[in-house]
């Protein structure tokens, strides 16, 4: 064996250790080989050389080596990024040996939600991100850690990993609109044995039904237990012992600001006839352990019966047949009720039945089925919000369990660790655990943030969650935060809970406990601070809705107050478009769908191009895994288009396209790029069969020049266009619902305005031309956006099938017959169906009759929307700005002018 350290230059310098076999030799404590079925006494100077001379005996196992790296990432990149793959060699790894790879150091969870930034995979050396929200330029430019690499042998040597974070420019967070609505004339639920009245209040829970016809908000709520109040020790006083639960729908009306209670659905037991209470179920233990309430007395101090079904209802749900899901804080329990208000099941903790002495009947508290440490909830602190997605419900316990029991609740008071029970309503059985970690619940008083007041799902595994204290200022923490059950551990299931510390529960573990233990919580986001945007003047937030991708409803708990109103708060980000590298990005929005209104600026010398807009996945432009510079990405971008303009260059006297208009509605959080294309369209370069698209030019960063005007509005230069873009929430054009498609040159008149009050709409059609044949332009009517026609006897005549242009010209619109003299201006009107989808057609230098005579031998050109029909299969309508159609009259797309005639239309419904 040969030695060739530094200092190292006898035997003496080493420590020399003797397993079983095999002479182990370390220095400083750090083990540096394993010579294998050697005992410490043949180690001589005979076999191990100090030095560069070669050595003689015995097979030597020496540590593996890895050397420091550093990768560079963007900060806040998403969960599960590759950071980079970690190497090392080793010279003498056995056959079929692997090393091994771990982090042992610095991987620090960052902000404090239980789990740490990185991941690595132990046999490829992969590091990945689990956590963006460590990840933040801002406040650590670079995280180092160490990484061990080990063998067989558990010989080891560890490198530190750099991991940089690149700066990216983060846009500022939207800034919320919040408007309160309050309940006024709140019906009267009864009086107390004192002569107080009680009105209805309690509202607990809350949940978006949708729109009604009339632009309603339509919502359902939920009562708690009923007035109740402080308790004197166990007993706590029940203002109305014969309060029966109940849901509440009502409406919203946004202009008018009014609420009103539609529908009052009380909650009766499973007979249908026997009113629910408040009350509570059972006592099993001392006050403050597991399956013990307190005990409901009246304001007498009189004792009250317990009802083993009672509940105190603090969240809802409606599943996809209508029935209604609520989850109680008293067991804790979910419950099911029909449209009605009958109850169908109540799930309940396992041991419930057995737990008062003489044990009651199975069932009597209902079917026991959830975790039996859920019964350990604190009083009052047990299922505080429900949220559905499909066919998984989910609970939150309001705090923390007290997991150990104890009397005084300590256990829950000081952890931050809650649980999200996952539950499926049609197998009905507890199917995952997750943890959810609170911020901080150190504050005092109603200052300490130590509960959930709702959740709502956002789909896809990530829920919306409202995080409060007791106070009622703008300072207060009314939280609102976006979690992901992405990659947060399911603590359900045994097999990941094997490295809990020793005498620990989960509920009292730190986040540091937890990383170490191998639990991840799930991630965490905060969306906005209600209180902060004006959600003051209540404490308790305890119901939240989506009513829109970026918009909340909220609604409190007053206890029942007629000091304390129900406010019913509209949380929504207004509209804001971002530019991102030539990348647009619409958000916000609130509870409307965003439109773009485009309008033509400028147009630049001997242009003839058709503007669009293509959706992209990412900032990067991203389209189903191609980028940019790939050769598919030209077909995928265009199969995503949206066409804005046509701009020719030729115009006919009388006609400007500056000044034309595009409105397009869009998704929120979309993001699209521009791209153009000369001489040809669209539908064209995705109907060839060449599909060179050699004519199509997308927008760059550096050809864009893109000018922000406000956050809402922009100007765009390219191509020798010049465009202006303003976002905002205003219906789009009548008729042109289809002109964003591909072959959408239609006049669609099936939606926009009441066909039953409206049942003709009246045109205004102004043309113009620049061609020397005259041509004549008509519209028919088609079945659908493919553009089939249906004959008078029912058969339907598909487009590219033989017959199709004597269908098309059949069934044209009478009086609308459009025709001008080259070089001039004119207006004339004509009226639609309402309900139907037209399409226009262009006779080159004839009219309608020539078709329909009965000699094909005279019969001139006729062009279609739908290049389907269209003899050349090229296109020849262009779409040249909302209801405004350039038409081409010459085969094979001529010269690709679009001048030949435009139309123009104004549409009005009228009765």
């Amino acid at each position: 064996m040969r030695v060739d350290l530094a200092g190292v230059t006898q035997l003496s310098d080493l420590s020399i250790t003797q397993s079983t076999t095999d002479a182990i030799i370390s220095r400083n404590g750090t083990q540096l080989a394993i010579i294998k079925n050697t005992a410490i006494a043949n180690l001589t100077a005979t076999n191990v050389v100090f030095g560069t001379t070669a050595p003689n005996n015995p097979t030597v196992n020496v540590a593996p080596a890895i050397a420091p790296v550093t990768f560079s990432i963007n900060e806040n990149s998403a969960v599960d990024t590759l950071v980079g793959k970690v190497t090392a060699t080793d010279d003498n790894l056995a056959a079929g040996d692997k090393l091994k790879f771990s982090i042992t150091g610095g991987n620090n969870d960052l902000n404090a939600n239980g789990v740490a930034p990185f991941s690595i995979d132990p046999i490829t050396g992969e590091i990945k991100v689990t956590d963006r929200g460590d990840l933040d330029f801002e406040r650590n430019a670079s995280i180092n850690v160490r990484v061990r690499v080990s063998d067989a042998d558990n010989l080891f040597n560890e490198a530190q990993v750099t991991v940089a974070l690149n700066d990216v420019a983060e846009a500022t967070p939207l800034p919320f609109k919040l408007t309160n609505f309050e309940f006024d004339n709140r019906p009267k639920l009864g009086t107390t044995s004192k002569g107080d009245d009680i009105l209805l209040g309690g509202l607990s829970g809350l949940f978006f039904v949708g729109t009604a016809a009339n632009g309603n908000l339509k919502f359902v709520a939920n009562t708690d237990r009923g007035p109740n109040g402080n308790p004197t020790g166990q007993n706590r006083p029940f203002l109305l012992p014969d309060f029966q639960p109940e849901i509440v729908s009502f409406e919203l009306n946004r202009t008018t600001g009014k609420i009103e209670i539609t529908k009052r659905t009380g909650l009766f037991r499973a007979d249908g006839v026997t009113k629910l209470t408040g009350l509570p179920n059972l006592q099993a233990g001392a006050g403050g352990t597991a399956y013990t309430d307190e005990v409901g007395v009246d304001l007498d101090n009189n004792v009250l019966n317990n009802d083993p079904l009672g509940a105190d209802l603090e969240g809802i749900v409606i599943d996809a047949s209508g029935n209604y899901w609520l989850v109680d804080e008293y067991r804790p329990a979910i419950y099911q009720f029909d449209v009605n208000g009958k109850l169908l099941d109540r799930f309940i903790p396992i041991g419930t039945a057995a737990a008062p002495n003489p044990d009651a009947a199975a069932g009597t508290f209902g079917t026991e089925v959830l975790p039996a440490v859920y019964a350990q909830r604190r009083n009052n602190r047990g299922f505080e919000a429900v949220a559905i997605e499909g066919n998984k419900l989910y609970a939150f316990i309001q705090s923390a369990i007290d997991n150990p029991d104890v009397t005084n609740d300590s256990t829950s008071s000081n952890s931050r660790n809650l649980r999200i029970l996952e539950f499926d309503i049609v197998t009905k059985a507890v199917t995952a655990e997750y943890l959810y970690i609170l911020d901080n619940v150190t504050g005092a008083g109603t200052a300490k943030t130590d509960k959930i007041g709702d959740a709502v799902s956002l789909g896809n595994g990530k829920f919306a969650v409202v995080e409060r204290d007791d106070r009622s200022t703008t300072e207060s923490n009314k939280l609102i935060y976006e979690i992901d059950l992405k990659n947060a551990t399911n603590i359900n299931n045994s097999a990941n809970l094997a490295a809990l510390p020793t005498g620990k529960t989960i509920e009292q573990l730190s986040p540091a406990e937890l990383l170490a233990a191998n639990i991840k919580s799930v991630n965490k986001t905060l969306i906005a601070n209600a209180a902060k945007f004006g959600y003051t003047g209540v404490e308790k937030l305890e119901g939240l809705a989506l009513i829109a991708p970026n918009a909340y409803a909220l609604i409190n708990d007053n206890d029942f107050s007629t000091d304390v109103p129900v406010k019913l708060g509209i949380l929504e980000t207004p509209l804001q478009l971002t530019n991102n590298n030539g990348t647009i990005t619409i958000g916000g929005g609130g509870s409307n769908r965003p439109t773009i209104s485009f309008s033509i600026k400028g147009v630049g010398a001997g242009l003839v191009s058709e503007l669009g807009l293509f959706i992209v996945d990412d900032d990067a432009g991203t389209i189903d895994g191609s980028s940019p510079d790939d050769d598919d990405y030209a077909e995928k971008a265009l199969g995503r288009a949206k066409v804005i303009f046509s701009v020719i260059s030729n115009n006919p006297n009388g006609f400007t396209a500056e000044g034309l208009e595009r409105i397009l509605g869009f998704d929120v959080s979309t993001k699209f790029r521009f791209f153009s294309i000369n001489d040809r369209t669209t539908t064209t370069d995705l109907i060839l069969k060449s599909k060179s698209f050699e004519k199509v030019t997308f927008s760059s960063v550096t050809s864009l020049n893109f000018q922000e005007l406000t956050t809402t509005s922009f100007s765009i230069s390219f191509n020798n266009l010049v465009i202006n873009a303003q976002a905002g929430t205003e219906s789009i054009a009548l008729g042109t619902g289809l002109q964003d498609n591909r072959e959408g040159e239609v006049i669609d008149l099936r939606s926009g305005f009441d066909a039953t009050l409206f049942p003709k709409v009246e045109a205004t059609f102004t043309l113009n031309r620049e061609a020397a044949f005259n041509n004549f332009i008509g519209f028919y009517k088609v079945e659908n956006a493919a553009g089939d026609i249906r004959r008078s006897d029912g058969s339907i005549v598909k487009v590219g099938s033989s017959g199709y242009t004597q269908a098309a010209i059949s069934s044209r619109v009478a009086g609308i017959d459009l025709t001008v003299d080259n070089q001039t201006t004119r207006a004339t009107t004509g009226i639609f169906e309402a309900g139907s989808i037209f399409a226009p057609f262009i006779v080159v230098n004839g009219n309608p009759s020539a078709i329909l005579d009965n000699n094909p031998n005279n019969d001139p050109a006729v062009y279609f929307s739908y290049l389907g029909a269209n003899s050349d299969g090229i296109d020849h309508v262009r779409l040249l700005g909302n209801n405004t159609f350039g038409f081409e009259d010459l085969p094979r797309g001529g010269d690709f002018d679009y001048n030949d005639i435009i139309v123009n239309i104004k549409l009005k419904p009228i009765a």
